[in-house]
Parts: structure tokens; C-alpha cells; sequence
């Protein structure tokens, strides 16, 4: 999950689903997301956060049992923006 704070206010911006989705924190205030659907379907995304929302900068879905081709466009993007992964020190929310 990934939060913002505005005007005081948290809120929850992205949030991933289960155990076949990845997401990280990506220089240039972005977010990557990795998605697979098993038997070879695969998604990335990218969204760079504005004003509180989240809008698509770059996406690719990939079926590699039909398309093997497209296995060299997923890995390189990928690649790309997991060498751009920024590294986040979390502090989670006091009670007190």
C-alpha cells in the first residue's frame, strides 16, 4: 500500500491486490507496477502521482505465449525502472 498526505489528511493512493503484483517507489515521484496473471500474461505499469491521483506515464501488457517477442519490451522496462527504485525508510503511524 502507498499513502500521501495532503492538507493533513491520509490517504491511500495505491494499493496492491495479491500475491502476483509488486510495486515500488520510483525516482521522478512514480510508481511501478508489475502484475502477472499466470500462463505467461504480464502487465507493468507506470504512474507518476499529480495534485492527489495517480496518471498513467507508461504501460505494457504482455501475453508471452503468443507474443515471445515481447518478452525482450517487459524485461527491458522492467529493468528500466528498477534501476530508478528509490530506496524508503518507512515510519509507521503512532497511536500515541
Amino acid at each position: 500500500m502507498i499513502y500521501i498526505q495532503k492538507d493533513g489528511q491520509i490517504k491511500k493512493i495505491f494499493q496492491s491486490s495479491n500475491y502476483r503484483e509488486a510495486a515500488w517507489l520510483v525516482e521522478g515521484n512514480l510508481i511501478c507496477h508489475r502484475a502477472t496473471g499466470g500462463a505467461g500474461y504480464h502487465v507493468i505499469s507506470v504512474y507518476k502521482l499529480e495534485d492527489g491521483s495517480l496518471k498513467t506515464v507508461e504501460s505494457l501488457t504482455v501475453d508471452t505465449k503468443v507474443n515471445r517477442e515481447d518478452t525482450g519490451k517487459l524485461n527491458e522496462m522492467e529493468q528500466k525502472y528498477s534501476d530508478m527504485e528509490m530506496n524508503v525508510l518507512f515510519n509507521p503511524l503512532s497511536e500515541s
